[in-house]
């Protein structure tokens, strides 16, 4: 679907929908809310989409970057490939360790870690509405992995977009909780399993569970004492994880938090705002849109406190964000923090907006047009990473017959802006490779003019960015060395 059709259509949807908000009257609310049924169909036609597209695009997803890494340490070492402390990744990593384990063919490996995680989304979906019975925040998280996903539906491995997931979970298990009479006994034994997880999970999973807690609290008044004692377990947690588990890593990553000071009064000049705003139009015109849609239907309703906690959540994060990527990033290693805006949103539509609209087909046509235009965004994409793709195929092909197939490519002789980063080529190209030819070839990218040059002579030896692993080292049917000629430079 071209890109000014999709903008189109969804504007002229949302403005009939926004001409029907404003005619609701102020002081009557029909709280129709979309039952079980329709949001499990919903939901599950959803994933069902994400779930092909997982399938057919699973080389895209998987050769590329940090996937890529990850799924090499998996199959080098047969074992989880935690990070940084962030074992929440592992429920999306038993899918290829598992199909390891199980000797199956590497694309099947590859394939199931790229339908792995779309299994975990659905599987967190159902826990949310079966288990915890909360239809509203089942379609919140159909939100969270629709609405403004674009490039990281591609860049899978990001536990940011895993950790969120996990986190609505807890949040309807916290709104299941609110809704008894008497917290269950079982919530406070499984509580500090939860927070553990969410605590280590990702740096950032703390603006979505406080906006979700202090929403409950002006949702739900008279939970505040509960509510308040969730939010102080959880921040006791996170002083004590940053305190005694900080890592350098979330600890480079947290360096931009100085420009606060540093750029102190000059943020609206920065770039990164410009590049959001470009994406706005290109990509994520459901924010601007639904942002507009809940502050008039706040005014309206004269729910000061919900229009209050929106703006401050909402324009407080991304002003953090902004402000830590001054001069801007990637945009695919930017959108999975964005995608944490259209929690905010997604509150707002399945708490408020969606009930106090009277007509049922209006809350379905609202919902579906969401849906089915960010799946036909998401599928639009895939040109972009299948051309990179491409480009990975194109080096291999072209270098078959060469004498010496193991290579250091210089950065000169490679399209940065469609590759996005170096550093992962040999895990790209090992799996790749092995992938197509059952042969695993030594390529890799300079970061640096002659970063790699102490490896030129290296003949049984596989280069990566941070040293060289002598084919000895292999022990999985997975990597199959048989070059022992040196490298050379192109």
């Amino acid at each position: 679907m071209p890109l000014i059709t999709q903008i189109l259509e969804i504007n002229s949807f949302s403005l009939s929908f926004l001409v029907d908000t404003i005619k609701l009257k102020k002081n009557t609310l029909t709280f129709g809310a979309m039952n079980k049924s329709l949001v499990f169909k919903i939901g599950a036609l959803t994933y069902l989409c994400l779930f092909i597209f997982s399938v057919v695009f699973y080389k895209e997803r998987t050769v590329i970057l940090d996937a890529s890494f990850q799924l090499f340490n998996i199959l080098k070492t047969g074992s989880l490939a935690i990070q940084v402390n962030r074992f929440g990744a592992a429920f999306t990593q038993i899918f290829p360790l598992l199909a390891s384990k199980m000797l199956l063919p590497l694309y099947q490996v590859a394939g199931a870690y790229s339908v792995g995680f779309i299994l975990y989304y659905f599987t967190c979906f159902l826990i949310i509405l079966f288990g915890f019975k909360s239809e509203k925040i089942a379609l919140i998280l159909v939100f969270f992995h629709t609405l403004i996903v674009t490039h990281s539906f591609y860049w899978i491995q990001c536990e940011l977009i895993q950790g969120v997931s996990f986190t609505l979970v807890f949040v309807a298990f916290v709104e299941q909780q609110i809704q008894r009479e008497k917290v269950n006994l079982a919530f406070y034994i499984l509580l500090p399993f939860f927070f553990i997880t969410i605590v280590f999970f990702y740096p950032l999973l703390p603006f979505v569970l406080f906006f979700a807690l202090i929403y409950f609290g002006i949702h739900y008044k008279s939970k505040l004492k509960f509510l308040s004692f969730l939010l102080g377990f959880y921040l006791l947690l996170y002083v004590l994880k940053i305190t005694f588990f900080k890592t350098d890593y979330d600890t480079s990553a947290m360096d931009g938090m100085k420009n606060i000071r540093l750029l102190f009064p000059h943020y609206f000049d920065l770039q990164s705002n410009i590049h959001f705003l470009q994406y706005c139009l290109h990509d994520y015109y459901a924010l601007p849109i639904l942002l507009i849609a809940s502050i008039i239907f706040y005014v309206l309703r004269k729910m000061v406190a919900k229009l209050f906690l929106l703006l401050f959540f909402f324009f407080g994060f991304l002003f953090i964000v902004n402000v830590c990527f001054a001069q801007g990033a990637e945009q695919f290693y930017l959108e999975p923090q964005y995608t944490i805006l259209s929690v905010f949103l997604g509150f707002v539509i399945a708490f408020d907006i969606l009930p106090a609209m009277q007509q049922s087909s209006l809350r379905l046509g609202m919902v579906l047009s969401l849906i089915i235009i960010s799946l036909a965004r998401i599928f639009y994409t895939h040109y972009a990473y299948t051309d990179r793709l491409n480009w990975y195929q194109n080096v291999l092909d072209t270098t078959a017959k060469d004498e010496h197939k193991k290579i250091i490519l210089a950065t000169s002789q490679v399209p940065m802006d469609k590759i996005k980063m170096g550093w992962g080529s040999s895990f790209e190209f090992w799996l790749l490779s092995t992938l197509e030819t059952g042969i695993t070839r030594s390529i890799i990218i300079e970061g640096r003019p002659n970063e790699f040059d102490d490896g030129l002579n290296m003949h049984d030896s596989f280069i990566i960015q941070w040293g060289a692993y002598p084919y000895s080292d292999f022990h999985s049917p997975y990597f199959h060395f048989e070059d022992t000629t040196a490298y050379v430079k192109k």
